[in-house]
């Protein structure tokens, strides 16, 4: 999309009063940077960049007309703030304010709501009626750190994430909500705590969802759940990662010692199974070698043999069954008779 072909699409959003527009995904080329995709989601919302007094920090190109109508909002924004700046002349003397980069501040005239004023510099403000609230739009990250949850089974599970996210509506952020960090918070936990509900911490059966196997499908549907959770707040979210997850500390141990028997009864079943095929196969050469002919009893007491030595947790000790021979004992160990 060509940069008049943008103007003329946010110029037709400016009766929206700033409210939140859908995504408007563009790629603009710069020297040396290539294409870039980037996201504008609020008419005006953004910040210049330094390098580019067009362009803000995602991409959007800044409406003109825009920053002019906003600028006139906070010099005159109503009869009675107009009236007593005009009376009272020299208070315009600390009227002076000034925007950070990446940030914004709302304005309210008397409790209503009048503009955002998103570019970074100084800016003159009506010293009657005018109240600012400032509004970071950096990029942030917010930890949920050892939440103890319940998982499919009932089990308590102690799980920790990391969301990252940001303001993408001044306006919504600001009246919406009463702290929109604590909101966040709030909410992510909600989130955490339906979504670890779904799904059993371990797998009971091969390719069953779990806790423990699916951390990158978890993360996009606690990503998408969140969003939906804070749509209304003006808040984009960006990732939400589980970043540590483990049992409870009160069935920690009996947990562990489950899944020790689990480990055990596998490798048991592993081991049985291979000491099977080895059995049958030494049995099987052996009969089509013909280095001996073996009864029944002797496939069955070389087979209880192996699968002994197999399946036993120490190493085998070769034993070999010795029969006795028939005969009288010698004359020194002859039994004496008494007379």
């Amino acid at each position: 999309m060509s940069l008049p072909e943008k103007r003329r699409r946010l110029l037709s959003l400016k009766n929206t009063d700033y409210e939140q527009i859908d995504q408007i995904d563009f790629d603009t080329e710069k020297s040396g940077r290539g294409n870039e995709r980037c996201v504008g989601e609020e008419a005006g919302g953004f910040v210049d960049d330094d390098d580019d007094d067009d362009v803000n920090d995602f991409g959007m190109e800044e409406d003109s007309a825009d920053n002019c109508l906003s600028s006139l909002k906070l010099l005159c924004p109503g009869a009675l703030s107009c009236c007593l700046s005009i009376i009272f002349a020299p208070t315009w003397l600390f009227s002076v304010r000034m925007n950070r980069h990446n940030e914004a501040k709302l304005a309210l005239n008397w409790g209503q709501y009048v503009t955002v004023k998103n570019t970074s510099g100084l800016f003159l403000v009506n010293p009657f009626g005018v109240q600012l609230k400032s509004v970071s739009l950096k990029e942030r990250a917010m930890e949920l750190r050892d939440e103890k949850l319940v998982d499919l089974k009932g089990n308590p599970v102690v799980c920790s994430g990391c969301i990252f996210w940001r303001v993408s509506s001044v306006k919504a952020s600001t009246l919406n909500v009463e702290d929109v960090s604590v909101y966040v918070k709030t909410c992510a936990l909600a989130t955490l705590k339906q979504v670890v509900a779904k799904y059993p911490y371990s797998p009971d059966f091969e390719g069953q969802p779990s806790l423990q196997t699916e951390g990158e499908a978890l993360g996009r549907e606690l990503k998408l759940d969140l969003q939906k959770r804070l749509a209304h707040a003006g808040v984009k979210v960006l990732a939400f990662n589980m970043t540590d997850l483990s049992y409870a500390p009160e069935i920690a141990k009996a947990m562990l010692v489950k899944q020790q028997a689990e480990a055990m009864i596998r490798a048991r079943q592993i081991i049985v199974k291979g000491a099977v095929d080895m059995s049958e196969e030494a049995l099987n050469q052996l009969h089509e070698k013909k280095i001996c002919q073996l009864s029944d009893a002797d496939r069955t007491r070389i087979l209880s043999q192996m699968l002994s030595i197999f399946c036993a947790d120490s190493k085998g000790n070769p034993t070999t069954t010795i029969q006795a021979s028939s005969g009288a004992l010698p004359d020194h160990r002859q039994p004496k008779l008494g007379r």
